[in-house]
């Protein structure tokens, strides 16, 4: 399909066609954290191996992320996105294949690839195609990557609970992947104009144009991304061990953040069209701090599970609003500036959550939990940072 043939309206982007393949790229995500706990069971493993599973998905996220301009320069956004669904389906079964831990961990970084370009090139599009509304919508897109997060921890809650095999939580998202694709190859979407290389050359004329603003977004997305990663990577484990929850109960925990997250965001989005989302940025952001230092701490579990809930809430829009604010950069560098961002983001999520889990492991599983609130701690000091360029006068 030509999508060069059809002229459009400056926010006539279709969007509404990435939402269902959001949701594939969603349960990706979060199954990764979600049956780390199944495979370190199943293949009698401690953490300091499983937590190199999070660590090659994110090695995989970065390199597709970092890699994504290139591919700008040679194809289309439907050409990448469906080229990238074929990559993720097929890593996916050959993950679920591996005989051996070291096979898994070679495929699975495949799977992180394909998916760190399926998530930031909706971004790069949304910041292109819509411009001042870029805030509202990426937080709705991102609600169905929310979605995505529903179903992958109660499906980690079915095989935990029926003792099947933790292959069969990347055999079903492998099936599901291409058929939620069909919407982006069947409508047409804007050609964006070629963007420039994530080089640094390129960062080099982005931090000339902005330093403040690119150095403030890039630190806070590598820590908010930190804070997610680990509390999704090690939340089932420490609400097993810890508050001696069931197996596949605890996925129902994950399941219940997931609801809140994408509640959140469609809420951010909504809120956002009204408010100044730097605003309702710096409120979501304390409270989230607040609420995962506090979440760890009860003695009751029902206690860890209501704040963990709200925590999903609370970080909702943070990661949204973060990268709609590419968008304050010129157009040929907006897209490099949201790779960087989503890179460094992926860079949180293979460092941090790893140093959680050797701290949970080695000296205290609550003081471990707790200990993230500094990564949010982080966040709130980059939103101050860039407060004077976003704030609309």
């Amino acid at each position: 399909m030509n999508e060069t043939a059809v002229s459009y309206a400056p926010t006539n982007g279709n969007i509404q066609a990435f939402y269902p393949f959001m949701v594939a790229a969603g349960v990706v995500q979060i199954l990764v954290p979600a049956s780390i706990n199944l495979i370190m069971r199943q293949m009698v493993i401690q953490e300091s191996l499983g937590g190199l599973i999070h660590v090659v998905y994110f090695v995989g996220l970065l390199s597709g992320t970092l890699l994504l301009t290139r591919f700008m320069q040679r194809l289309s956004v439907k050409q990448i996105m469906l080229l990238q669904a074929l990559l993720l389906s097929a890593s996916l079964l050959a993950t679920a294949a591996a005989p051996w831990f070291a096979l898994l961990l070679f495929f699975f970084y495949f799977t992180g690839f394909a998916n760190g370009m399926i998530l930031t090139l909706p971004a790069i599009y949304i910041n292109s195609v819509y411009g001042d509304k870029g805030p509202s919508i990426q937080n709705i897109l991102y609600g169905f990557l929310s979605l995505g997060f529903v179903l992958g921890p109660l499906f980690a809650a079915l095989v935990a609970r029926q003792g099947w095999s933790w292959r069969w939580c990347y055999i079903a998202p492998a099936l599901a992947t291409l058929p939620l694709a069909i919407p982006i190859a069947v409508v047409k979407l804007k050609r964006l104009p070629r963007p420039k290389k994530l080089s640094f050359k390129v960062l080099s004329d982005v931090l000339s144009f902005n330093r403040s603003l690119f150095t403030g977004l890039v630190l806070a997305f590598l820590l908010y991304a930190a804070a997610q990663a680990s509390v999704n990577t090690w939340l089932v484990t420490f609400l097993e061990i810890e508050k001696g929850m069931v197996s596949g109960s605890a996925h129902m925990v994950l399941v219940g953040i997931a609801l809140s997250l994408t509640l959140g965001r469609w809420t951010c989005g909504y809120l956002s069209k009204k408010i100044d989302p730097f605003n309702i940025l710096v409120v979501i952001t304390i409270a989230s701090g607040i609420l995962v230092f506090l979440a760890p701490l009860p003695r009751a579990k029902i206690a860890s599970i209501v704040l963990y809930t709200l925590l999903g809430f609370t970080y909702a829009g943070i990661n949204p609003f973060l990268v709609s604010y590419a968008a304050f950069f010129p157009g040929s560098e907006s897209s490099a500036v949201v790779s960087a961002v989503f890179s460094a983001g992926a860079l949180g999520g293979i460092f941090f959550p790893y140093l959680i889990g050797l701290l949970n492991q080695h000296i205290n599983p609550a003081l471990g939990m707790s200990s993230v609130a500094i990564f949010i701690i982080g966040v709130i000091v980059c939103v101050h940072w860039i407060k004077p360029h976003v704030v609309r006068t």
